[in-house]
């Protein structure tokens, strides 16, 4: 099959694209906050829901969970404070972070960045074939599906009715793959036209 070339890459005709949900894989020590005054999953909790902005010079520190001893150091992608996530500089070049999108953080270990994955999109979440509660504060998503993924335009993004969830193409995937990346989980999102 011919790709048709689109802003989010290859989309094959005839094809439905695919985009995962990135979590971190439990066997790779997780970071948390650091002893400081500001908490930066609060602070990530208020950028999901549109209550806090990027703007400030507020440096957060964050540490290894002391509980993860036994688990493996070293991870190129933390997603414990979604929609930031924390990478690698060689993974921050596969999911093409910008420095708009950089946080200040005090970290454990030398070469990694803090982001926050701006993109959030609209009319993408297929409640048909979703799980979710639906409260007066917004959605519980418990199993996502995805309408409307030929209009998607973003390689890394998240969605209105699930902001602290990461999704990511296809596209990025294989980029993530071909660098060998460590340290994270990619989950399937059942998607629609």
């Amino acid at each position: 099959m011919q790709p048709l070339v689109t802003v989010s890459g290859p989309i094959y005709l005839g094809e439905i694209v695919k985009y995962y949900k990135i979590t971190q894989d439990d066997k790779y020590k997780t970071l948390i906050d650091g002893d400081s005054a500001k908490s930066l999953q609060q602070f990530a909790i208020q950028l999901a829901y549109g209550k806090a902005d990027m703007k400030g010079d507020e440096t957060f520190k964050v540490k290894y969970n002391e509980d993860d001893h036994k688990k493996k150091p070293l991870s190129d992608i933390y997603t414990f404070f979604r929609p930031i996530l924390i990478a690698s500089e060689k993974a921050a070049e596969a999911l093409q972070c910008t420095k708009q999108q950089q946080l200040k953080l005090e970290l454990p270990q030398e070469g990694l960045v803090g982001f926050f994955v701006t993109p959030l999109l609209e009319n993408h979440l297929d409640k048909e074939k979703s799980k979710y509660d639906q409260g007066p504060n917004g959605y519980v998503v418990y199993k996502m599906a995805l309408k409307n993924v030929s209009t998607i335009e973003h390689d890394i993004f998240r969605i209105l009715e699930s902001p602290q969830t990461i999704i990511v193409s296809e596209q990025l995937k294989e980029r993530i793959l071909k660098r060998n990346l460590k340290g994270f989980t990619l989950v399937e999102i059942p998607c629609t036209e």
